[in-house]
Parts: structure tokens; sequence; C-alpha cells
């Protein structure tokens, strides 16, 4: 699989061998998609994005929506830290979210 986000907040998650369009959403940030990262969230596959509009977002692999955080600012990196941690990285440090099982999807 290979996801992208476009200028105006399109995502799409498309099949690498065939280029089959797997899933998309066409307003999935307000604004520029700038950082995507996969990984797992749970034990689920999920697709994490940011956008210019401060959202950092979990999808699953169809695109819809299982948790929002408004993170707020430019992100520069997306890095999962196992199955309920991630790491977003800006030009003033790191985060690091770690999500208690009762935040489950």
């Amino acid at each position: 699989m290979v996801a992208g986000g476009s200028e105006k907040g399109h995502l799409a998650i498309w099949n690498f061998s065939t280029g089959e369009v797997r899933a998309s959403h066409p307003r999935a940030h307000v604004g520029k998609v700038d950082a995507l990262r996969f990984g797992s969230f749970f034990g689920r596959k999920v697709l994490v994005s940011r956008g210019i509009d401060g959202m950092l977002r979990f999808w699953t692999l169809d695109l819809t929506q299982p948790l929002r955080l408004d993170f707020g600012e430019g992100v520069n990196a997306i890095a999962p830290l196992g199955d309920d941690r991630f790491a977003v990285g800006d030009f003033g440090g790191l985060v690091v979210f770690r999500f208690p099982k009762s935040d489950r999807p």
C-alpha cells in the first residue's frame, strides 16, 4: 500500500502492485496534508495524517476516522512506538502520545 495527500486536503490509499485506489477521502483535512505514516493502533492497521489545519487524524485503511487530535502546530515526523503510542515531532521538539486502554476505538 501507498498513501498520498494533496494540497487541498484529499487523502488516498492505493494498492502499490496494481495501482488501484483502495480508499479515498476528499476532505480529510482543511488545506494541505503535510505528513503521513502507516502504523498500528491497538492491533488495527492505521494511517496517521497531519494537515496544516493542525489536526492529527488516525484512519482505518478504508479511511474512516476513529480518532482525531488537535495538535495545533506543523508536524515534521510521525512514528509509531508500539501499539498504543505515537511520537510526533515538530520544530519545537518531540511529543509522545500514549493512549490508555479505555481510549480504544
